[in-house]
């Protein structure tokens, strides 16, 4: 059996069949970067501490989630340094 990703579907192709089915996937943003984020505009110093706060800890290799988590924070802390000039 062969397997793709293909977005948001997974394709499966076993000998003489193909299937292609949804996957759930994770949220784009987590509460605790939702939180940063609004605290952007009112209160940059506590959101640049919650996102130093995410990316303190690196993410499991094998959560998606998490690792989109700390690559959102990352980012995200790099605009609001940018964004402060």
């Amino acid at each position: 059996m062969l397997s793709f990703r293909l977005g948001p579907k997974q394709l499966s192709i076993h000998k003489h069949q193909i299937h292609l089915q949804n996957i759930k996937m994770a949220p784009a943003n987590s509460a605790r970067i939702g939180e940063a984020q609004g605290l952007a505009k009112t209160d940059p110093r506590k959101a640049e501490d919650l996102y130093k706060e995410i990316i303190s800890k690196p993410p499991s290799a094998t959560s998606d989630a998490a690792v989109r988590e700390y690559e959102t924070a990352l980012v995200s802390l790099g605009e609001l340094y940018r964004d402060e000039k």
